[in-house]
């Protein structure tokens, strides 16, 4: 079963394989955190303690239909992944390695709302809860251990590299292995009038 994606203006449309592997989480890390205020969507991202809904899945699942070409990719800090969004409408699109070889992708929910059905429905409840000490609030959300995320996601790229699947990536030209979109660095000055938002 596919479900829809597409970006608050309809530019960008593609469809998302809801069968595993899948690992619905909610992260609440002041980077994910800064990403939606910097891309001025921190309504339509965040949640309420300031978590972003992500379902991490492998980019094969991914096929965009229409408007890649608005596909490009920032990382907020040097050492943070490749950040997906749209340049129509700065809708996120997701969270991916750095390299096509590490087949990991985490969907950022708001391109998945247009689809009728619950998240729930197609990638099961939220499994996990990550960074915790960055949600809004007290008490602070129970935090899934780091081992039982770093384990699920080795699982998931690991039998991709050993299948094969780890090719089939819309994010990496699948000759040359690089980015589609040639990824930009926040400025310190961008950055850090994301992080004045975060809590």
């Amino acid at each position: 079963m596919a479900r829809h994606l597409e970006c608050a203006c309809g530019a960008v449309q593609g469809t998302v394989e809801t069968g595993p592997p899948v690992n619905h989480v909610v992260c609440y890390c002041r980077d994910c955190q800064a990403w939606a205020h910097h891309l001025g969507r921190a309504a339509e991202i965040l949640d309420e303690r300031g978590g972003s809904e992500i379902v991490q899945l492998l980019p094969k699942a991914v096929r965009f239909t229409k408007g890649a070409d608005k596909l490009a990719c920032m990382r907020m800090t040097g050492r943070g992944p490749l950040r997906w969004y749209t340049t129509c409408c700065n809708t996120p699109i997701g969270n991916g390695a750095l390299s096509s070889k590490v087949a990991f992708l985490g969907l950022v929910s708001a391109c998945l709302k247009k689809d009728p059905r619950p998240l729930d429905a197609d990638f099961g409840p939220v499994a996990m809860r990550v960074f915790t000490a960055g949600a809004k609030g007290e008490p602070k959300p129970l935090q899934t251990p780091m081992w039982k995320l770093v384990s699920k996601l080795a699982g998931m790229t690991l039998k991709a590299r050993l299948d094969g699947s780890w090719r089939t990536n819309p994010f990496f030209d699948a000759r040359t292995g690089e980015p589609v979109a040639t990824p930009q660095t926040a400025t310190a000055k961008a950055r850090a009038e994301a992080l004045a938002n975060v809590a």
